[in-house]
């Protein structure tokens, strides 16, 4: 995602920049399924993408940015102004965020291919690999599966959607959750300063 100045201005292309190593770094990952009422994870980031130095980011670009720190109202309103594939994919991942995965797949079939399938693809094969080094057998297999074919965004639907109803972190596809936003934000960043 580097050298990309969506808004146009150098100083503006910093401030996504800080805002995405703000929210690479935060711990925990976000959750699947954020807790209601939705809290921006970052105050001063939700801050700054809506009524800061931020706001007249691209909404393709804020859109990810909000949703990737828990802001899923903000990220719905902006999403649903997104025409195209773009829009419907951050569309679905908000849908699939808040629970409501039936919504969630109806976005994802509007997405069609995507350009940030295939690089979320190796992505998620690689951190399904890195879990499966580590012990976890579900994850190992869970790498062959995705190594096999083309990312499936309602197959990760399905995945997500039989967390649901248990606690604690789910650190694999927390970490896929967040290779598919930056995924999808790098997208959306080279298309927006075309």
């Amino acid at each position: 995602m580097a050298g990309v100045a969506p808004g146009g201005s150098a100083a503006v292309a910093d401030g996504v920049a800080q805002a995405i190593e703000r929210l690479r770094a935060r711990a925990p990952l976000p959750p699947l399924f954020p807790a209601r009422p939705w809290v921006p994870w970052d105050g001063e980031v939700h801050r700054r993408l809506t009524t800061g130095d931020l706001a007249e980011v691209p909404a393709k670009v804020r859109a990810g940015l909000l949703l990737w720190n828990d802001a899923l109202d903000e990220a719905h309103a902006l999403s649903q102004g997104i025409a195209g594939a773009d829009g419907a994919y951050w569309h679905g991942i908000m849908h699939r965020r808040e629970g409501d995965l039936d919504n969630a797949g109806y976005w994802f079939r509007r997405v069609g291919a995507h350009p940030a399938f295939a690089p979320l693809r190796a992505a998620a094969v690689a951190i399904a690999r890195a879990a499966g080094r580590e012990g976890n057998a579900w994850a190992a297999e869970l790498a062959q599966t995705l190594d096999g074919g083309p990312w499936d965004p309602h197959r990760f639907i399905t995945l997500c959607g039989g967390t649901r109803h248990t606690t604690g972190p789910h650190p694999v596809l927390e970490r896929i959750q967040v290779a598919e936003i930056e995924c999808l934000l790098g997208h959306c960043m080279g298309t927006a300063a075309a």
